[in-house]
């Protein structure tokens, strides 16, 4: 018998929560589970504060299933932290709970997978499945979609990665718009890694007005943006994120990339310490990609090129360090910065966010 239990204050519930990815993904080689404490974080001290609540579905006692419902601020409603097997009844009497839930705070419309926001992980993985999936990337397996479609879900939008197999090939069509950006004073600027804590304020200045405009965007506080990017310098390798700066010195724009470290990540199996450490090092000559995560400019400078310039900057690093690849990760299927690909990406993957009417 299938029932649903609410885990805010139940503590083996929560336990059921965390662990059940470890189930799901027993015989996928290829996922990268996240860091029990991040999720303990992300979903049980949000419940806590009565921002959302976790739910398990449960099949005689043993959870198959598990989902976080909530609302932020701007009144999005959400279902995040998604994983189940590949139970049509299951999947249907969770979702069904949550929504309800949601729907008792005035949700009309519920998107997901959503973590919380779109600056947290969301969007399903679409296939197809051949290539690896990168660092950051969503990754679940290919039944969820449709385990959602047949529980009401419509696709509310599309998004794609696709891969560059020659970034320098790429970095050369683009250079007239870095010539371009140069000739009319423009300079560019590697972030400063060693200054982490205050480029982060840069980067988040540009980023809340360069996707403000963006749908379901929700404005976050600059701590919790910085929460978001613990640990990502040592990710960073000098030169692959860049800034643009205008003729007043003022950054103006910015691309931020990192190495796919998803084989080094993926073998600390989810946990920290010495051991796992070790285990990221040993695995990290393994990247021969780079993903290229953000890229945009102020509205302002909108049409200058400025987004080519960058990205040629991106390329150009790309290559010289000797990857194989570039990765533009994520975009939305309409993105301008689509045709920043110097007219020679192939698409790797696709994606889908999903929406329901509430009744």
């Amino acid at each position: 018998m299938i029932r649903v239990v609410n885990a805010r204050d139940n503590t083996a519930a929560q336990d059921s929560f965390l662990r059940l990815p470890g189930k799901i993904y027993a015989n996928d080689r290829l996922y990268i589970p996240d860091l029990y404490k991040k999720v303990q974080e992300s979903v049980f001290s949000n419940a806590a504060q009565g921002k959302s609540t976790p739910f398990i579905a449960e099949n005689n006692g043993v959870a198959i299933a598990r989902c976080l419902a909530g609302i932020n601020p701007d009144k999005t409603a959400y279902i995040g932290f998604f994983e189940a097997e590949n139970n049509l009844e299951a999947g249907r009497i969770l979702l069904d709970t949550a929504e309800k839930w949601l729907a008792k705070f005035g949700a009309k419309t519920v998107l997901g997978p959503m973590d919380g926001n779109t600056w947290q992980r969301y969007r399903f993985a679409d296939g197809p499945w051949k290539i690896p999936p990168f660092l950051k990337e969503p990754w679940n397996p290919p039944y969820y979609n449709e385990l959602w479609r047949q529980c009401g879900y419509q696709i509310a939008d599309r998004y794609i990665s696709s891969r560059i197999k020659s970034p320098q090939q790429a970095a050369d069509k683009l250079k007239p718009y870095l010539n371009r950006a140069v000739r009319n004073r423009y300079t560019f600027r590697n972030l400063r890694i060693d200054r982490m804590d205050s480029e982060l304020e840069v980067i988040y200045r540009l980023s809340s007005a360069i996707f403000a405009e963006n749908r379901y965007y929700s404005p976050i506080d600059l701590q919790e943006f910085k929460h978001l990017y613990v640990g990502t310098d040592r990710l960073l390798r000098p030169g692959l994120c860049q800034f643009c700066c205008g003729n007043d010195g003022r950054e103006c724009g910015f691309v931020f990339c990192y190495p796919d470290y998803a084989a080094s990540v993926r073998a600390m199996r989810g946990s920290r310490g010495p051991l796992a450490a070790l285990r990221f090092l040993l695995n990290k000559n393994k990247a021969r990609r780079v993903c290229i995560k953000s890229l945009g400019t102020l509205p302002e400078f909108r049409g200058t090129g400025l987004g080519a310039a960058l990205m040629c900057r991106a390329f150009q690093q790309t290559a010289a360090y000797g990857y194989d690849e570039a990765l533009m990760c994520l975009m939305h299927e309409t993105n301008d910065s689509r045709r920043l690909d110097g007219n020679s990406s192939e698409i790797i993957r696709n994606y889908v966010l999903l929406q329901k009417e509430c009744s």
